[in-house]
């Protein structure tokens, strides 16, 4: 039985103060199943409790919807829990106006906060009133309209600015992914001034030189083990030389190119002693450091110019149709409600009013603006602009973060906000609290996780990575159970990574089979066994096996299959591979095309029918026609006739379901009839 009483809880104390010190700022770092929703959800009705807040004025901020909806489950949960405990008449009474006003408290995703904050002072705002809000795939769809617009826009009316990106080597569809990533974050300002064309001349005539002098020591006849990296590119570059028009800027460009970063060799490789072999290479990455990189650096420079030259329009386009539309996409929502508090100090104080105690989960994986809004609606300076400089009001402020876990750097949120909020805590007479305490695992995990992670993370914080704080297991494992991490080690002989896998997969199956079988891993799968401690055998779906890399996806399918383990397979491309789904594929192909003679012809040989090339060229020879609805030529032998007649006939049938049916259905009922 798991012992959780209080006593076993290491940190009982900071969720004590998470609860009752409400008039503190507090910033709370907790890992991954430490109860953080509950500690949240604690202090929300303790700010209820103590008359502190009324529920309409506190606001709750999740990272996802689905977490809203469960945060404000458990919060009604909670006030109706404490309504029926509470013997106070005073507090019942409060607790009862909170619970019939519940959806007065905003519980949400930054946002839906937002928008609610720019709907309520849209004028200051200066946004519509009705204004729609952009899910991501509508407003892909109007970056992907006001991109075609544009390019449409400048074919017409600007060639002169497609020519200058073609002199540049680029073309429109190479600067796609930079244009959504720029209209995505239009707060970021994009450096950029206007750059003088570079001379690669002076670099191309001094690597011509080069290669035409190391030529004489690279073998004629490969070398064993293969041409090294340098004599590879060297040949490449004369043979550019040779057949290209390197009077064109884009070949010169390439060819610098490929000597850019530093080059090493392979002595016994080339035709020359040592020493020349070590001057050859010296003086390629003397080259490179003097000539090629300054001048390519130069050159990268002046066509980033052209480059956000070009995209600066598309983003005007993009934002031109959302104003049209009227609609703001979420990272809209945030700059435009953070430029509305930041200018107008009488709606950050209205609001500031009305949100008196502001509670942020997953505090982790936020942005800079997040950053900023946060700090403008607590702050008590309702003039001051820069929000690092702002003191949030004595407990208006409570987040919970896991810097672990910061995993959205793609989306800017960074660690380094996290420790700069984590800093302004502290020195603003804030709180910073650690829950260290883990419910979801057992203590064999957490010695695991513990031993692991206090090598691979490190003792102080820095702007890169979270410090290793250990993880305090309080769950006994149920008695008589294969808990814990179980190393499958693979002997130092197997050295292939082809060997290790199949090995690896071996293993696994091995386990999975002898689990199976009641010969190895119990577990305790009902309740009752957890109470009992009578543990059951599993089944093939308690098994779980992720790969880092799906290359090798087969391989561990093919040995399951080998030892009748049932598999499902996620995420691979081991599907792609069956021959049975190839085939079926080109079979699909044909009904979606019937007319076409060469997919017939491979459906026939194909392992669904199985006709040889021999009885195809029968048919053929006979004046047979490849046509599903094709007439049998009489004069053909009896057997092979039967063979076109039977496959002719699947065929047509399967034709008409494919018309008749919802494809899903028609598929089904193909792959039945066929045996698939």
């Amino acid at each position: 039985m798991s012992n959780m009483n209080n006593n076993a809880i290491p940190d009982i104390d900071v969720r004590g103060e998470i609860k009752n010190n409400l008039d503190i700022n507090i910033l709370v770092e907790a890992g991954a199943g430490s109860g953080k929703t509950t500690s949240m959800i604690n202090r929300m009705v303790s700010l209820i409790v103590s008359g502190k807040c009324s529920v309409e004025n506190i606001a709750a901020i999740t990272f996802t919807r689905k977490a809203a909806q469960e945060l404000k489950e458990r919060f009604q949960n909670s006030l109706e829990r404490c309504f029926y405990e509470q013997e106070n008449p005073e507090k019942k009474e409060i607790l009862k106006e909170a619970l019939k006003n519940m959806e007065r408290c905003f519980i949400g995703t930054i946002h839906s906060f937002c928008a609610s904050l720019l709907r309520e002072r849209p004028v200051e705002a200066s946004v519509d009133p009705d204004f729609a809000e952009l899910d991501d795939i509508t407003d892909m769809l109007l970056h992907k309209q006001a991109w075609q617009q544009y390019l449409l826009d400048v074919r017409l009316n600007f060639p002169e600015k497609l020519a200058r990106l073609n002199g540049c080597g680029l073309k429109p569809s190479d600067l796609e992914d930079i244009y959504y990533r720029i209209t995505q974050y239009p707060d970021v300002e994009i450096v950029y001034n206007e750059i003088q064309k570079p001379d690669l001349a002076p670099a191309y005539e001094k690597l011509k030189v080069f290669l035409e002098k190391a030529k004489r020591y690279i073998p004629k006849t490969e070398p064993e083990k293969g041409y090294d990296n340098l004599q590879s590119k060297i040949m490449t570059g004369l043979r550019r030389l040779r057949y290209y028009d390197m009077d064109n800027e884009t070949n010169r460009l390439n060819m610098l190119e490929m000597f850019e970063n530093d080059q090493k060799v392979t002595l016994n490789r080339w035709l020359c002693g040592k020493e020349i072999t070590k001057e050859i290479n010296e003086e390629i990455n003397y080259l490179s450091q003097t000539e090629i990189r300054p001048v390519l650096k130069h050159w990268k420079e002046y066509c980033h110019c052209i480059a956000v030259s070009f995209l600066k329009p598309a983003a005007e386009y993009y934002e031109a149709i959302k104003t049209k539309q009227s609609g703001l996409n979420f990272q809209d929502l945030l700059l435009k409600t953070v430029n509305m508090l930041k200018n107008y100090p009488e709606v950050r104080s209205y609001f500031k009013n009305k949100y008196r105690c502001l509670l942020v989960d997953e505090f982790q994986d936020t942005d800079p603006i997040q950053a900023e809004l946060m700090f403008f609606l607590t702050g008590q300076d309702v003039y001051e602009k820069q929000w690092h400089k702002l003191v949030p009001a004595p407990g208006s402020l409570f987040v919970v973060g896991d810097p672990k876990q910061s995993i959205y750097r793609f989306r800017r949120a960074d660690i380094n906000i996290y420790n700069h909020v984590k800093r302004l805590f502290l020195q603003t007479d804030g709180k910073v609290l650690e829950l260290t305490a883990n419910f979801r695992s057992i203590n064999n995990l957490g010695k695991w996780f513990n031993k692991t992670f206090k090598n691979l993370l490190p003792h102080e914080a820095d702007s890169y990575q979270a410090a290793f704080s250990p993880v305090n297991t309080i769950k006994d494992e149920t008695e008589g159970t294969n808990s814990g991490v179980k190393v499958l080690s693979i002997p130092a002989d197997f050295a292939k990574k082809q060997e290790i896998v199949e090995k690896d997969a071996d293993n696994i199956a091995r386990i999975i089979r002898n689990s199976v079988d009641g010969k190895g891993i119990k577990l305790a799968r009902t309740p009752e066994e957890k109470e009992t401690g009578i543990l059951g055998t599993p089944e093939y779906r308690d098994f779980l096996i992720l790969l880092r890399y799906k290359d090798s996806i087969e391989v561990y399918a093919k040995t399951l299959k080998k030892y009748g383990i049932p598999v499902k397979i996620s995420g691979g491309s081991y599907l792609s591979d069956i021959e049975e789904l190839k085939e079926f594929t080109i079979l699909l192909k044909l009904l979606n095309d019937p007319e076409n003679q060469i997919l017939l012809v491979a459906v026939l040989r194909g392992i669904f029918f199985g006709i040889s090339d021999r009885a195809i060229a029968e048919y053929k020879l006979s004046g047979g026609i490849f046509k599903i609805y094709a007439e049998i030529p009489n004069s053909l032998q009896e057997d092979t006739k039967a063979l076109f007649e039977t496959a002719f006939g699947k065929l047509s049938i399967y034709h008409k379901w494919s018309r008749d049916y919802h494809p899903v259905t028609a598929f089904e009922k193909i792959a039945a009839d066929i045996g698939l």
